[in-house]
């Protein structure tokens, strides 16, 4: 038998219907990438579609696994974004992108301290990463560890200058701890250096409030589409308007959280400590283990304890 009619022998073994397979495979991990990047929930049917497929490589099926694992963290389906990196791991044990992921994952989840664990290995493996120190920053706070949280938030700042997210999130830490002073100022670097971000300026009129300085409010937030969420909030700090008596809108759950901590907090400050207590155990028990106001709340709560 010649060389020749051994390929052809070969060759007719790659039947139509595999170049089909293969053809659908390569599209779905396309489709997986495209949307899984996004975090869209249909991303999980096609990226489970596409790694029942034996012709992925390894390097396929990891890229596949992450984007399903961040369309499951996105609908808060944590364990099984959890599993997903996890199994992404065995098959590239130093990928950086997949070990955040498993970060963002726990830390969704509430397990703040494996949430840490991969942030740490992710800074182990890229030292540069601003992300991995704001994340692992945020997780801290949600822990109340707020010198470690400080410090990573001090590190992301050294590593870019463009991102303002590290400077809110010291402001906010200096609030939970209670450093309501040191709060105000950074809270006013953060509004000035992003003036189209509403949360700086909510975070800003607390302390404002807490520290007996006076806010140009409408001034703060002309920039801003008060007409969206957190419009209510800002309209409330700035006018004192009931936020819940705007009858014809209707918040998701998140901004129901949300409402809890500021107004929560706002009630607080201004002396109504048992609506305080209430409002502020609302937010702590509701709001997603990730969200700012998760932290402020439970520090507050902590605040108004005899």
């Amino acid at each position: 038998m010649n060389r020749c009619t051994i390929f052809f022998l070969a060759s007719a073994l790659v039947t139509p219907a595999a170049h089909a397979a293969h053809a659908d495979a390569r599209q779905d991990l396309a489709d997986c990438a495209k949307l899984g990047d996004e975090g869209n929930y249909y991303a999980i049917p096609i990226c489970t579609s596409a790694l029942k497929s034996s012709a992925l490589s390894d390097a396929d099926r990891v890229q596949a696994l992450v984007n399903r694992s961040r369309a499951y963290r996105n609908a808060r389906e944590f364990d099984r974004a959890i599993a997903d990196c996890k199994e992404a791991l065995t098959l590239d044990p130093n990928a950086a992108d997949t070990e955040f992921e498993c970060g963002l994952a726990y830390g969704g989840k509430g397990d703040y301290d494996a949430g840490i664990a991969s942030f740490t290995r992710v800074i182990e493996i890229a030292p540069d990463s601003e992300g991995a120190y704001v994340n692992r920053g945020n997780l801290y706070n949600q822990k109340a560890a707020y010198a470690l949280a400080l410090a990573d938030y001090y590190a992301a700042r050294g590593l870019s200058h463009r991102d303002t997210k590290p400077t809110l999130n010291r402001g906010m830490v200096y609030y939970n701890e209670g450093r309501f002073a040191e709060s105000f100022e950074v809270l006013r670097e953060a509004a000035a250096a992003d003036p189209e971000d509403p949360y700086p300026v909510l975070w800003l009129a607390l302390a404002a409030k807490r520290t007996g300085h006076a806010l140009d409010l409408q001034g703060l937030t002309w920039r801003m589409a008060l007409e969206d969420w957190p419009g209510p909030l800002l309209r409330f700090l700035n006018t004192g308007a009931e936020v819940s008596g705007e009858t014809d809108r209707t918040y998701t759950p998140d901004q129901d959280c949300e409402m809890a901590f500021y107004l929560g907090e706002w009630a607080a400050i201004t002396g109504a400590k048992n609506e305080a207590k209430q409002r502020l155990q609302h937010a702590a028990h509701t709001c997603p283990k990730t969200f700012i106001e998760r932290a402020g709340a439970v520090a507050a709560l902590r605040r108004l304890e005899p």
